[in-house]
């Protein structure tokens, strides 16, 4: 069995990127033969070949070709795809609602195309990795049935053992944030929690964010700055596992198994999650800035004392959640049963 994932090459750089990465590794471990097809905007659409980043090498075009199945994830070039003829599973990475949110701001009509591919008859199934929101998508595509893949983590190169990043300036805990800025969710409240927690609780806190928006949109952290809130400020880092090996708390207004949660979990880190978030005991509804900052509280008086004991705790979870084993059997079983046999 073969699979051309089509998606843009961009390491470290994207959640879908790294998302695909672990995908192709999960189906090669159950013995699908999975390659890495790129197709990106460089001025105009194109495909390059040969960009390499550990296990993934990219193809060309022509791969589409012999693949018994094409994924996609950004896009495919309609000439492919009308010229092979290939069954197409699409990937829907996104939140529904940041996903609308894109064409309520006039940036791209996200959901229209989903809509549209749905009426295709090539495109022969709907995949998400987080089971919340196959409700969601399966009332606004209802035309095709949305099935749920358990979303993956690599568990070898997140991990807890290893080298650990120094910090610019270091505080006890060393509380890191590394979520990217959503449309619909964002770290924002999650940093002023972190500052009513520096305050109310713990004076030595440090704050580290990784990935935050451009210059000109952090001007409301200046004060924050100014009274030394901040560590790492927005330092880039090939790869976070080393980042969170070196914390002692990271901290997401998030509910579902982003990116962030997986890694944190899979490098042995505490989590302080969203409200509701069934990955961690640590958990409160973000925008209520004084009930997250006593969870961070309670989450650092807990865990400070025993720190590998709970690295260890986080790491099983990971592990029984997040496998790349468990995410490889479902995508071949998925292929298996519902698109090769039925061709």
């Amino acid at each position: 069995m073969k699979i051309a994932h089509f998606a843009v090459f961009a390491p470290h750089g994207a959640g879908q990127y790294e998302t695909v990465r672990d995908l192709i590794k999960a189906e090669r471990i159950v013995g699908i033969e999975a390659e890495f097809v790129d197709y990106a905007f460089q001025g105009k659409m194109e495909n390059r070949v040969g960009l390499q980043d550990g296990h993934i090498t990219t193809v060309g075009l022509d791969y589409a070709k012999e693949a018994d199945v094409l994924f996609r994830h950004s896009a495919i070039p309609p000439k492919v795809e009308k010229e092979t003829g290939k069954p197409v599973v699409l990937c829907l990475h996104g939140r529904p609602e940041s996903t609308w949110r894109i064409g309520f701001g006039g940036e791209g009509k996200l959901i229209e195309t989903i809509i549209q591919s749905s009426k295709k008859p090539n495109y022969k199934e709907f995949i998400t990795f987080w089971e919340p929101f196959v409700f969601y998508w399966q009332n606004i595509i209802p035309a095709r049935e949305v099935r749920y893949i358990p979303t993956p983590v690599d568990l070898m190169r997140y991990n807890p053992v290893g080298g650990r990043h120094k910090f610019h300036e270091t505080g006890e805990p060393n509380i890191v944030i590394a979520d990217l800025w959503r449309l619909d969710d964002s770290p924002f409240n999650v940093i002023f929690a972190v500052e009513k927690f520096r305050q109310k609780y713990c004076n030595k806190a440090k704050l580290h964010i990784y990935g935050l928006p451009k210059e000109e949109h952090r001007a409301f952290l200046a004060k924050l700055r100014a009274d030394g809130l901040f560590g790492d400020f927005f330092s880039p880092v090939a790869g976070l596992s080393s980042v969170y090996r070196a914390a002692d708390l990271v901290v997401t207004p998030h509910i579902i198994a982003t990116r962030v949660v997986r890694e944190a979990l899979a490098s042995g880190c505490p989590l302080v999650g969203g409200e509701g978030n069934p990955y961690t005991e640590f958990q409160a509804n973000a925008k209520d800035i004084d009930a997250y900052a006593a969870m961070i509280n309670k989450a650092w008086v807990q865990t400070k004392d025993c720190r590998d004991e709970y690295g260890r705790l986080m790491r099983r979870r990971a592990t029984n959640s997040f496998n790349l084993q468990q995410t490889g059997e479902a995508i071949k079983k998925l292929i298996e049963g519902k698109i090769l046999n039925a061709n």
